[in-house]
């Protein structure tokens, strides 16, 4: 006994900060890891191509960060060859000469996979008994994989109401090495903050979003209409240096003017109307983009990505967005990661107007802290960037987000996060200079081994455009939710939900709340889930917003407005490569709005 203390003594004297996750591990007892596994921890031999952060990070020398850098080497440039290829990761050489010991490669395959998914949505509403709207959808995609050396997808969608079954259709194929990457088809990349080219859409809503990286996924396999570039992608790599150059020939959905030009961009991919089958397609984008980059010392980096793009009918003179029939738009980026510190920042400038976008993240042990701070000109729009509405109105904002998180072993994690924005110019509706806030806490804690508790609450301040008699008003919105997670065992678990939101917009009050049971159930390759909801919102400013489960790979939100009550039961079974699953859901008013069922047959094959 004396021998192995003093050992376990020795090792909290020696192990660097990076190791300090794995001796949480070992303390709490509760993740599998042996003490053998501690007292042999410097001879071991890790596989550079299976290895975790956490299992690199455990290395001696090694630090979290330069881990972080190995995984996503990896994971950008397809697997290691053989141990030397560290030097190409941009690590120092003294730390690589020391992991060399410690390090092998196992030569993997390249296993060949093809997913297929049809998805078939049917949806009907009626009122009082009479029949609004039924209308059907339908959702396929295939895709295939050789390794990391060649992907290809191809997806289709169909809205319920649509006519056309290909009325939206999206495909790529791939092929990459070491070296390089092509892409030909549709795809999205996302570079730096995502001020020129993003994947993301919003400003963070949480510490994930605050320093950005690089996103793995280019081809394009989402079902988001007016998302996508159309033509070729090709990245190359060497040493410390990335470029990556595009071609693009894509459509909008757009409102067209009597003089024949852009009035403005239209969202949603909706084409039921006749209005809306006019503004399909109806604008044409042809785009030229280039993104260079080089890392340097191997904690930091510099690029610089600009985009061309040319309009086809042109955009209408507004004083704010894209104008005129083409647009240019350069990008500036640099970042670094100072051991547990990471900063990032992005500076980018159009001819009509400029932004940045800068960032910090913290982590070290059960703390997370992160500060973002970012100015979106009135006039700077790039419909390719991040944190921008293309009605460029509400997202064209100066602001600051900040957030803070800390975790125990029963306190899973607790955050508190703090958004405010300013629009620095008048929009259609408010003055110049209107704000917004929001304040938002999160506890999970597990007091018990199956038993797990979530609070959740925000507050909301901003203005409301209420009509040419009352003007702007000020509008305050108050939410607080609270969750209970039993696991029952044997695959069983239960869930309550309470929702209690207050509004109010000037003088005038509401409040709103909305409770449900769901019960979940797994069982071999069998999945159920059943849920019941009782809502109460007297209109939509205390609406309440619910995810549900879903088909894999389709993400159910729900706005509760009105008074009802509305449920869902999910089967899904699996047999051989194929899983099927069926979803049944229905809302019934209780206030003669109307009610509106769906049902959704999803089968996915994976061989």
């Amino acid at each position: 006994m004396r021998v192995h203390l003093t050992a376990f003594c020795l090792l909290l004297i020696a192990v660097p900060a990076s190791g300090e996750d794995l001796l949480d591990q070992v303390w709490d007892g509760d993740e599998g890891v042996s003490q053998d596994f501690i007292e042999d921890r410097d001879g071991i031999v890790l596989d550079l191509n299976a290895a975790t952060v956490q299992d690199l990070a455990s290395l001696p020398g090694l630090s979290y960060a330069d881990a972080e850098r190995i995984v996503a080497f990896r994971a950008t440039r397809g697997p290691f060859r053989r141990p030397r290829d560290l030097d190409r990761v941009g690590l120092p050489r003294p730390v690589v000469e020391s992991l060399l010991p410690h390090v092998t490669v196992s030569h993997r395959s390249h296993p060949r996979e093809a997913l297929s998914r049809l998805r078939f949505v049917r949806r009907s509403s009626s009122a009082r008994g009479r029949p609004l709207l039924t209308g059907s959808g339908l959702h396929a995609r295939t895709t295939y994989r050789a390794g990391d050396l060649v992907a290809a997808s191809v997806t289709t969608d169909k809205d319920a109401g649509e006519g056309n079954p290909l009325d939206f259709a999206a495909g790529y194929a791939e092929v990459r090495s070491e070296v390089a990457r092509l892409v030909v088809g549709d795809f999205r990349p996302g570079f730096a903050q995502g001020l020129v080219l993003s994947r993301w859409t919003r400003a963070p809503a949480d510490l994930s979003q605050v320093v950005r990286r690089p996103s793995r996924q280019v081809g394009y396999r989402s079902t988001e209409e007016n998302g996508a570039l159309r033509g070729v992608y090709l990245e190359g790599m060497r040493g410390a240096w990335r470029v990556a150059a595009l071609g693009s020939s894509a459509r909008f959905d757009a409102a067209i003017d009597t003089s024949g030009q852009v009035e403005r961009l239209t969202e949603g991919g909706l084409h039921v109307t006749d209005l809306e089958r006019s503004r399909a397609d109806a604008l044409r984008e042809t785009a030229l983009g280039l993104r260079i980059e080089r890392a340097a010392a191997g904690r930091s980096h510099f690029g610089m990505t600009s985009l061309r793009s040319g309009f086809n009918p042109p955009f209408k003179p507004q004083g704010r967005g894209p104008s005129g029939a083409s647009a240019t738009v350069l990008g500036l980026d640099a970042g670094a990661s100072l051991g547990c510190l990471k900063v990032a920042g992005e500076m980018a400038q159009t001819g009509q107007g400029r932004a940045w976008a800068a960032g910090a993240a913290y982590q070290r042990r059960r703390i997370e802290a992160g500060l973002q701070m970012r100015d979106y000109g009135q006039r700077f729009q790039t419909l390719r960037g991040a944190g921008f509405s293309t009605f460029g109105d509400a997202q064209n904002e100066r602001g600051v987000f900040a957030g803070l998180v800390w975790r125990t072993r029963r306190i899973r994690a607790a955050s508190l996060t703090f958004d405010r924005a300013w629009r620095p110019g008048p929009t259609p509706t408010l003055p110049p200079g209107s704000a917004r806030s929001s304040l938002t806490f999160r506890v999970r804690h597990a007091p018990l081994r199956r038993l797990l508790l979530q609070w959740s609450g925000q507050t909301r301040w901003d203005q409301v455009y209420k009509g040419k008699q009352q003007g702007v008003l000020p509008r305050r919105r108050r939410g607080l939710r609270m969750d209970a997670t039993q696991h029952l065992g044997r695959g069983v678990q239960f869930l309550v939900r309470g929702d209690l939101v207050n509004a109010a917009i000037g003088p005038g009050r509401e409040a709103g709340g909305s409770a449900f049971g769901e019960l979940k159930v797994r069982y071999k390759g069998l999945r159920a889930a059943g849920r019941l909801t009782y809502f109460n919102t007297p209109s939509y400013e205390s609406r309440i917003f619910e995810w549900e489960d879903a088909p894999e790979g389709m993400v159910a939100l729900r706005t509760l407005t009105g008074r009802g009550v509305k449920g869902y039961v999910l089967i899904s079974a699996k047999a051989g490569p194929a899983r099927t699953t069926l979803r049944l859901w229905r809302q019934r008013p209780l206030d003669g709005r109307k009610a509106t069922t769906e049902v959704v047959a999803q089968v996915d094959v994976n061989m």
